[in-house]
């Protein structure tokens, strides 16, 4: 058996694998550096301000012509070239000296003059500054990109730099050199003196450059022109969802309106984050498939994920390290004994525990502290059918004792309290119908119960048992479970929760209501109503790269991950093979999905990953039986 995995990474849908529409294909070097919707967007940037840029206009004087050696003897020319046999003939025969004179017929020495042609330069110089902060900085991108290709295209230099850091040139390196752009911050306002600043490049020649673009707020333009910027780009924000760039250049003057990609997108681009790089990690020291009807378990924050191997009583936890040359660790495994069913999953010391039970007893299986109990006991949790599963939450930081909780089959929360001292381990119920749960840190769950028509959102400690309710909502009766998300912060919870507002009819799709428990001094909640596609089924919530909470849905035919906001809607994830499970961790804002041929995927809502772990083939596989 293999005890490791290798690492490959590639692009999982940049623009270089797609096919760019007819009009993009000019770009198709520079869009590239982009995923396939990050190029579409950027796309709708670039064609308005290309029509707009107009075409490239050589300046009139690129040199001086100077004389290179002689080319030819002439019938014409100044005096100054005449020939030196023909200035002996003026000395020794002058009658006939004017007589060729006369008739034309004195040759004259022709030197050959040639063009010294200056190197093509177009210097572009961008405004960081805070009137250029967010949204423009996207037509920066585009700029520099459409920039690029035009020196490019008529052999030129392409060079630019920042307008607070003057007469400095940036790196040419495509992918860096975006980054350093969209990095790039200077809150003040731009000064004259550094405009006068970069002037200094070129008043001593001022026909070295081609074009000289200055990109960013308006303002300066006299200024700007003092400075010998002839080309210029002006960028506002309007009340729309939009972009207006004002191009002015020696011959024309026109004005463009740029769409904006979406808030998640555009974010992404900002921070940098051009493509996301899948990890592919091989699996071959699985002794079996992923089961792929039971979702995956997550450690607390996200450090660990855990999934069940088909077909045998095997887990198998991987851990995520955040330095990904880490990845390629042996997962570590554990059996729970055969013909024994797992009821609940928790990962503990990297490893997953849980329950097992058989027809007399619950086992705790790798839980430390807590001890087997029969199930006639009174305070015995009340067992699921087979097949499902009990969420539950252990708790085994700091002091002991040890705490599991879990949700059994009649709603009810249990507590289950291990031995300590001379205390003997301990059950009771500490809530009825419970809808959900979470982690809240190391000492404190959250949950959800419904009271009356009222779902409350409750934090309790796991020492003292002392409860108290962060939030309480009216809610329909279809709402049966509850979703939540979120981390506690100087000993108050601060999250999220979602639960159905109403399911789907042949007329309208299904509707979720979003709450969430604001940071102010009122602890006040925020809802919002958020329309679920047609099938999709709601497996979590979590937060995008602006921290801003949606939904996680899986789309109706299962061949993707969605992120479901009120406003927005996007794909996380897609794949031509069914997911089968997939589950959210509630205090990290990470997502995992089995699909059906038995990979592992692990990603965030901020497209950072995504993790993939595949199946072995089935040459590696007959390898490691032999």
């Amino acid at each position: 058996m293999s005890t490791g995995a290798n690492i490959t990474t590639g692009s999982t849908a940049s623009a270089t694998t797609m096919a760019l529409p007819p009009a993009l294909r000019p770009w198709h070097d520079w869009l590239a550096m982009f995923d396939a919707e990050q190029a579409a967007a950027i796309g709708a940037m670039l064609l308005p301000l290309q029509h707009a840029l107009g075409p490239f206009r050589a300046p009139p004087k690129l040199g001086t012509d100077e004389p290179n050696g002689i080319d030819d003897l002439r019938r014409r020319g100044p005096y100054d070239r005449l020939l030196l046999s023909e200035w002996l003939l003026a000395d020794e025969m002058p009658d006939e000296f004017l007589r060729r004179a006369s008739g034309g017929e004195h040759l004259f020495l022709s030197p050959r003059r040639e063009s010294r042609r200056l190197q093509r330069r177009i210097v572009a110089v961008f405004d960081c500054g805070a009137l250029q902060l967010g949204a423009p900085r996207l037509a920066h991108l585009a700029l520099w990109i459409l920039l690029a290709r035009r020196a490019a295209d008529v052999g030129a230099t392409f060079e630019w730099g920042l307008l607070h850091a003057p007469a400095q040139f940036m790196e040419q390196r495509e992918d860096r050199a975006l980054k350093a752009l969209l990095g790039a911050r200077h809150l003040g306002r731009p000064a004259e003196a550094d405009l006068m600043g970069w002037r200094t490049l070129w008043q001593d020649d001022p026909d070295a450059v081609a074009e000289r673009w200055l990109i960013g707020a308006p303002g300066m333009d006299a200024a700007a022109h003092e400075a010998g910027f002839g080309h210029l780009a002006r960028i506002e924000r309007d009340l729309h969802a939009h972009l207006s760039v004002s191009l002015q250049t020696p011959s024309q003057s026109r004005r463009v309106r740029v769409p904006l990609p979406g808030n998640a997108m555009a974010q992404a681009l900002l921070r940098g984050a051009f493509r996301i790089e899948r990890v592919a990690l091989p699996i071959n020291n699985y002794d079996a498939p992923i089961d792929p009807s039971r979702a995956p378990v997550f450690g607390a924050r996200g450090y660990a994920i855990g999934v069940l191997l088909a077909g045998i009583e095997r887990a198998v936890v991987h851990r995520l390290p955040k330095n990904p040359s880490r990845l390629d660790e042996k997962p570590k495994s554990s059996a729970w004994g055969k013909d024994k069913s797992l009821l609940c999953g928790a990962i503990h010391k990297h490893t997953l525990a849980g329950l097992i039970a058989d027809a007399s007893h619950l086992y705790p299986w790798r839980l430390d502290g807590l001890t087997p109990i029969p199930l006639k006991e009174a305070d015995a949790p009340k067992l699921p059918t087979p097949g499902h599963w009990m969420p539950c939450l252990f708790f085994a930081s700091g002091v002991r004792p040890y705490h599991l909780y879990l949700i059994d089959a009649e709603g009810f929360l249990i507590e289950w309290c291990g031995a300590h001292a001379h205390r003997e381990q301990r059950i009771k119920a500490v809530a009825g119908t419970t809808l959900g749960l979470a982690r809240g840190d190391d000492l404190r769950l959250i949950y959800a119960c419904r009271v009356g028509t009222e779902i409350r959102i409750e934090l309790r400690h796991r020492n003292d048992g002392a409860t108290h309710v962060v939030a309480a909502v009216q809610a329909p009766g279809c709402a049966d479970r509850v979703l939540l998300h979120g981390q506690v912060l100087r000993r108050t919870w601060v999250g999220a929760w979602a639960f159905a507002e109403s399911t789907e009819t042949a007329g309208s799709p299904a509707c979720w209501r979003l709450c969430q428990v604001r940071t102010d001094e009122e602890r006040t909640v925020h809802r919002e109503i958020i329309e679920v596609p047609s099938g999709a089924q709601v497996v979590g919530v979590s937060r995008d790269e602006t921290a801003q909470y949606g939904l996680v849905a899986l789309s109706a035919n299962r061949l993707a991950v969605l992120f479901v906001q009120r406003n927005e809607r996007r794909t996380l994830y897609s794949t031509t093979t069914p997911i089968a499970a997939a589950s959210v961790a509630t205090d990290c804002d990470m997502i995992a999905a089995t699909t059906e041929d038995g990979r592992l995927i692990v990603l965030t809502p901020g497209g950072n990953g995504p993790l993939e772990w595949h199946p072995p083939t089935a040459t590696a596989a007959k390898g490691s039986e032999a």
